[in-house]
Formats: structure tokens, sequence, C-alpha cells
């Protein structure tokens, strides 16, 4: 089947910054996310998950959804839904959508690894992963 949007970026990271100007909005994604180490489990998380997509048909509803999976369980502990809008675009220039979303405080119940995919009608379209450790406790010395 041949998918009507095409993959082309999902990145986690730790933080977003958007300058608003209406000449040229600016966008600044702040530090990848590759690992988070945490200091206890069940924990809670917040990041955001940037998406791209591009050579959808304009005047078609395309909807896109990001999901967040536990690989350990086999969970889907977040579905975020997209539909991309094409705003006006000049002709000859590809149709291009972009999605940043803002993850706050999801709840994390255990270490691993979980997947980031970004789906349309049901296929993958992109899969990327972060994964989960708990930070390595400090040995304490009795200097006696």
């Amino acid at each position: 089947m041949t998918l009507p949007i095409n993959f082309r970026s999902l990145m986690v990271f730790e933080d977003v910054n958007i300058v608003e100007n209406q000449a040229n909005p600016q966008v600044s994604l702040v530090q990848p996310v590759l690992n988070f180490l945490v200091p206890f489990l069940p924990t809670q998380l917040s990041f955001c998950v940037f998406a791209a997509v591009s050579d959808f048909k304009p005047e078609d509803v395309n909807n896109v959804e990001i999901v967040i999976t536990n690989e350990l369980t086999k969970e889907d502990i977040m579905i975020i839904p997209w539909q991309i809008e094409q705003i006006e675009q000049p002709t000859g220039i590809t149709s291009t959508g972009i999605m940043i979303s803002n993850i706050r405080n999801l709840i994390i119940p255990n270490e691993g690894q979980y997947t980031v995919s970004l789906k349309t009608y049901g296929e993958v379209l992109g899969t990327t992963y972060f994964e989960v450790f708990p930070q390595p406790q400090k040995m304490e010395t009795n200097n006696a």
C-alpha cells in the first residue's frame, strides 16, 4: 500500500522554545534525548516530540498520530492525534507538516525502552525510541 504521506523526521527533545515573529517564526529544539536517568520508578517524565511529514495532498484530510509504547509490556501509554492542514503554499513547493508536542508528566512505570511511532491510517510511517534507566545509587562509605 502506498501511503499518502511521506515520513521526514521523528525526534525526542528535552524542550522546545518558540519565538513568535510574524515575518519569520523561530523554533529551537533543545537537547535531543536518547536516555532518561530517573531517581525512582515508576516516575513521571516531561519532554517534547518533534514530527515532520511531507508530500501529502493538501486537499485531503490527513490524520496522523504519535504513539508512545512501553516495549516491555507492549502497551501504548500515550496517543497524540494530529490532523495536518496545509496553509497556503506556493505552487511547486512540496507540502510539509510539522508537529511539536509538549508531553508533561507522562507516567513511566518501568525501566526499559519506549518506542515513539508516527502512524497514519494504521500504518507506521517511522519510529524512534528512548530508554529509561534508574540512576545508579551512590555507595556510602563509613570512614570511622
